[in-house]
C-alpha cells in the first residue's frame, strides 16, 4: 500500500477487515487495498484507488480523480471538478452520473451526483451525464456518451461512437471511425474527426466540422481522409464546414457553408444556386445554405457567391471571383472570419503575376488584396467601383479596398468608401481616396498622399491629429513619414521625425515640427510655420524648404517663438539682413554659401545661432518674407 500523505489508516477486523484511509489539505494519492476501504480526499486535488473489494471513496474538496476498481464501489466527488475513471476496467463499463454502473470494473457501482466528469474504459463503453455541465471521455471502443443537460464537452479516441449532447451548449470530438454526433438543443461545436462521421447540429445556431485537422476552425482540405461525412445543420444559423466527399444539409436558419481548399492545386468550379452547391472536383454537395465561404489554391478556382453574404478567396493561380447580391466585403485569406458580411478575396503572395478576376456583384462590396509575401512593389488603383493591380488583378463591382503590402514599394489608390490600407514593408506611397480611411505605412519610408483631393485638407502626423477636409476626413495615419497635400490650400503637420511636406497647388501651411523636415510648398502663397526653436536646430538637423518663392508671396512664420527668452513676454524677431550678431537677443538674419541660402536667429544674445532654416537657392531676403 503507497500513502504519500496518509493520515490515518485503521483496521476493523469485525467488520470483514474494513480499511479506512483519509488523506491531507494536499494532493494526495491514496491506494486502498482487495479488502472493503473507506477512502477520504479531504482538501486538495486527489488521486484515490479503491482496488478489489466495496469501497467508499470520497473526493471531499478539491478537483478529484477516483478509480474504484473492482467491487462494487460507491464514488463521491464532493466539492470540486470530481472525476471517475475505469480507464483499467478490463470490459466496457455503463455508468451515469447519479445512478449505478454495471459492465467490468463499474458492476454494482453507485456514482454520485456530485461527480462531474467521466473516462471510459478502452472498450466499448455507455457514459451518461447529469444536468450539470460534464466532461464525459469514451476513449477506444465503440462508445455511446450522452452529456443530457448543461454545457458538456464530449470526447472520443477510436471506434464507431455515438455522442449526444443533449440540452445545453455542448462540444463533442468524434475521433476516429464513423462516429455520429447529435447536438440537441444549443449553440453547439462539432468535430467528426477522422471516418466517415454523422454530425446533426439539432436547434441552435452550430458549427459542425467534418475534418481532422486539430480543435480550432478553419480546417484545411489536405488533411480531409475523403471518408465522406454527413453534416446536418438542423434549425438555427449554423456554419459548416465541409471536406472532401462530404454531403451536407443546412436545414432552416441562414446557414453557412465553408470549403477550405488552401492547399489545393486542383482548378475548381463552385457556385451557390439558390441555397445549393456542387463541387465536382472535391465531391462535395449541399442544399439547404444560404452563403458560402471558399478559401482557394493554387489552382485556377472559379467560384460564385449567392444572394446572400459569401467570403471568396482565390489563393494562387488565376482566379474568377463573383460575389453576387449582397452587401459584399472583399478580404484577404487570413482574415477568414469577419461574420456577416459578403467577402471576396483576391491573395497574392509572391512576386509572380497572378491574373485574378473579382466581380463584387450587386451591393456595397470590399475587394481586399493581400500581397502580404511579395517582394516586389505591387501598383494598385481604385478607379470608380473597379480597380486593376500591377499583378494582373481585375476587379469590377467592387467599393472599398482592404490592402496589405509586401516588402516592396507599393503605390495604393482606395475607393470613395471606407479603406484600410497597410504598405507593411518597403516605401510605399498610400491615397486613401475619399472616406474616412485608415492608412498605416509599416515599415519603410511611407507618404500619404491627397494629390487627387477635390478639396483642400488638414492633415497631422502626430498621434493625436485630427484630420479633415476633402479626402482627408476622418483618416487616421499610422506608420507615415511624408504627406502630399492636394491642388487646394492645405494644411500639413509632421512630428518629431524627418518628415517630406509637399503642398502642392494652393496656398499651403506646412508645419515640419521636429525632425530634419524637408519641406515644398508649390505654386500659391505658402506659409512654413515654426512653433520653437528646436523644431530646426542649428547645423545638421535644420529643415530644408526648397522652392522659397518672394514672388508668390510665401512666408516663413516665425511668431509663435519667443525672440527673446530673456524676457518677459512673447517678443517678435528683429531681422538684419545679412548683418553679424550685435550680442542682441532676437535677432534674425541670414547668409548665402554654396547655392543655399541659411535664416539664423539668436534667441539669447550670445552672438550663435539657435535655430538654422535652409532654403534652396541663393536668395536675397527681406523682413516681409517672415511673420516676426
Amino acid at each position: 500500500m503507497i500513502c504519500p500523505r496518509l493520515a490515518v489508516w485503521r483496521t476493523f477486523t469485525g467488520r470483514s477487515n474494513m480499511t479506512i484511509l483519509s488523506g491531507t489539505p494536499k494532493d494526495d494519492l491514496i491506494l486502498g487495498s482487495d479488502r472493503d476501504d473507506v477512502v477520504h480526499g479531504l482538501g486538495g486535488s486527489d488521486t484515490l484507488y479503491g482496488l478489489g473489494g466495496a469501497d467508499v471513496l470520497y473526493g471531499d474538496d478539491g478537483n478529484d480523480t477516483l478509480w474504484g476498481g473492482a467491487g462494487a464501489d460507491l464514488l463521491v466527488g464532493g466539492a470540486g471538478f470530481d472525476t471517475v475513471s475505469y480507464w483499467g476496467s478490463a470490459a466496457g463499463v455503463t455508468v451515469a452520473i447519479g445512478g449505478a454502473g454495471s459492465g467490468g470494473d463499474a458492476e454494482g457501482d453507485v456514482i454520485a451526483g456530485d461527480v462531474e466528469n467521466l473516462v471510459g474504459s478502452a472498450l466499448g463503453d455507455r457514459l451518461t451525464g447529469s444536468s450539470g455541465a460534464n466532461d464525459l471521455f469514451g476513449a477506444d471502443g465503440n462508445d455511446v456518451l450522452a452529456g443530457l443537460d448543461g454545457n458538456d464537452r464530449l470526447f472520443d479516441a477510436a471506434g464507431n461512437d455515438i455522442l449526444e449532447g443533449g440540452a445545453g451548449t455542448d462540444w463533442l470530438f468524434g475521433g476516429d471511425g464513423a462516429d455520429s454526433l447529435r447536438g440537441g438543443a444549443g449553440d453547439d461545436i462539432q468535430y467528426g474527426d477522422a471516418g466517415a462521421d454523422r454530425l446533426e447540429g439539432g436547434a441552435g445556431s452550430d458549427q459542425l466540422f467534418g475534418g481532422t485537422q486539430g480543435t480550432t476552425p478553419p480546417y484545411n482540405l489536405s488533411t480531409e481522409d475523403g471518408a465522406g461525412d454527413v453534416l446536418l445543420g438542423g434549425d438555427g444559423d449554423d456554419y459548416i464546414q465541409a471536406g472532401i466527399l462530404d454531403s451536407v444539409d443546412g436545414g432552416t436558419g441562414a446557414d453557412r457553408l465553408v470549403i477550405d481548399n488552401r492547399d489545393g492545386d486542383g482548378n475548381v468550379t463552385a457556385a451557390l444556386i439558390g441555397t445549393s452547391v456542387t463541387i465536382g472536383l472535391l465531391g462535395i454537395s449541399a442544399v439547404n445554405v444560404e452563403t458560402l465561404s471558399y478559401y482557394g489554391g493554387s489552382g485556377a478556382d472559379t467560384v460564385t457567391g449567392g444572394a446572400g453574404d459569401d467570403d471568396l478567396a482565390g489563393g494562387a493561380g488565376s482566379d474568377i471571383l463573383t460575389g453576387g447580391a449582397g452587401d459584399d466585403v472583399l478580404a484577404p485569406r487570413d482574415r477568414m472570419f469577419a461574420g456577416g458580411e459578403n467577402i471576396v478575396a483576391a491573395a497574392e503572395a509572391g512576386a509572380a503575376p497572378v491574373v485574378d478576376r473579382v466581380d463584387g456583384g450587386i451591393g456595397n462590396d470590399r475587394l481586399s488584396v493581400d500581397d502580404s509575401g511579395g517582394t516586389a512593389g505591387v501598383t494598385l488603383t481604385f478607379t470608380g467601383t473597379s480597380a486593376t493591380d500591377s499583378k494582373g488583378l481585375v476587379a469590377i463591382n467592387v467599393e472599398s479596398l482592404e490592402y496589405y503590402g509586401g516588402s516592396g514599394g507599393d503605390t495604393v489608390t482606395g475607393s470613395a468608401e471606407t479603406d484600410f490600407l497597410n504598405g507593411n514593408g518597403g516605401n510605399d506611397v498610400l491615397r486613401g481616396g475619399a472616406g474616412a480611411d485608415e492608412l498605416n505605412g509599416g515599415d519603410g519610408i511611407d507618404a500619404a498622399s491627397y494629390y487627387t483631393a477635390s478639396a483642400g485638407v488638414s492633415v497631422g502626423l502626430a498621434i493625436d491629429a485630427s484630420n479633415s477636409g476633402g479626402d482627408a476626413e476622418g483618416d487616421n495615419l499610422q506608420g507615415i513619414e511624408n504627406l502630399s497635400g492636394s491642388q487646394g490650400n492645405d494644411s500639413l503637420a509632421g512630428d518629431g521625425g524627418a518628415n517630406v511636406l509637399q503642398g502642392w497647388n494652393g496656398n499651403d501651411v506646412l508645419i515640419g515640427a521636429g525632425g530634419r523636415d524637408t519641406l515644398t510648398g508649390g505654386a500659391g502663397a505658402d506659409r512654413f510655420v515654426y512653433a520653437a526653436a528646436a523644431d530646426s536646430p542649428a547645423g545638421a538637423g535644420a529643415d530644408r524648404i526648397t522652392d522659397f518663392s518672394h514672388a508668390q508671396g510665401d512666408r516663413i512664420d516665425l511668431s509663435a517663438i519667443d525672440a527673446n527668452a530673456g524676457a518677459a513676454g512673447d517678443q517678435a524677431f528683429i531681422f538684419i539682413g545679412t548683418a553679424l550678431y550685435s550680442g542682441v537677443a532676437g535677432q534674425l538674419r541670414y547668409a548665402v554659401s554654396g547655392g543655399v541660402t541659411t535664416i539664423a536667429g539668436d534667441i539669447d544674445g550670445d552672438k550663435v545661432s539657435d535655430f538654422h532654416i535652409q532654403l534652396s537657392g541663393a536668395m536675397t531676403l527681406a523682413a516681409g518674407d517672415f511673420v516676426l
